[in-house]
């Protein structure tokens, strides 16, 4: 209804405006006695100029009072909102809250932003580490900061996806011991009991045959072999790598004659 009356203004200021020397005023019996028929007509024209602005005003004001009217309304709206959200989030518990928090960082952080937080938050959790373990004098060398929930939520993942690789790692655990019991089983079929815990321990000594090299080193990378009577003499190579022309270079080689280890070295090139 209000936006009728102010086009109506607005109309009707525009005739007056626009009349084309026709007179209102004397169809309406209007007799200005100290004015002449021009500036009866001018006067007219001012008079539908300011109709004109003032419609233009009025409706500037009816515009701006029923955007603040939808402003207090959508803020009202956000208020109840926040208040049911405050209300839900205060009823979970603190994993729940943890969860919810997270959802909210993976949806409003760019992906690599969320790399870049992880990277950040891993250095973090390894200066703690270092820190609770350094000595007293060592502890200025780390920058000490306890995690948030959220933040331990990022790095460790879910309570559920932290159980599940304390799952996996037991299986892993239980896996690793029972092939060593097997492997530790099989060398004591083959081995002495000394013998054993130096192969065990990856101790390298003189007069080990062949077999328990292998059985420390694994398969070398390289062999030569050179026979004289009475003698077969081998190198075996580890820790094959390139060299600075590009050719094949190792860092270890191991002597045998007869099978039996006679030395070892460091290769330095």
């Amino acid at each position: 209804m209000k936006n009728t009356l102010i086009f109506i203004l607005f109309l009707l200021g525009f005739i007056l405006m626009g009349t084309g020397g026709h007179n209102f005023f004397s169809d309406l019996g209007i007799d200005f006695a100290s004015f002449s028929y021009a500036e009866e007509e001018e006067l007219q024209k001012e008079i539908g100029g300011l109709f004109c602005i003032i419609s233009i005003l009025l409706f500037i004001k009816a515009r701006s009072v029923k955007r603040k009217k939808e402003q207090e309304k959508e803020q009202e709206r956000l208020r109840v909102e926040n208040e049911k959200y405050n209300l839900w989030y205060n009823s979970l518990s603190e994993d729940e809250k943890v969860e919810v928090d997270y959802k909210k960082w993976v949806e409003n952080t760019p992906p690599l932003r969320q790399e870049t937080e992880y990277l950040n938050l891993i250095i973090q959790e390894s200066d703690n580490f270092l820190f609770e373990y350094a000595e007293e004098e060592e502890k200025g060398n780390y920058k000490y900061r306890k995690l948030t929930p959220l933040e331990n939520r990022i790095v460790n993942g879910s309570k559920e996806e932290k159980e599940k690789k304390k799952a996996e790692a037991a299986i892993r655990i239980e896996e690793n011991r029972a092939a060593a019991n097997k492997r530790k089983a099989d060398l004591s079929r083959r081995f002495k009991n000394d013998e054993v815990d130096k192969i065990l321990k990856n101790t390298l000594w003189l007069g080990m045959t062949e077999e328990m090299l292998l059985e420390v080193k694994g398969q070398p990378n390289d062999t030569a072999e050179s026979v004289s009577v009475g003698k077969v003499k081998k190198k075996y190579f580890y820790g094959k790598r390139k060299n600075r022309l590009g050719n094949n270079s190792f860092d270890f080689e191991v002597n045998l004659e007869n099978d039996i280890v006679t030395g070892w070295k460091d290769i330095v090139n």
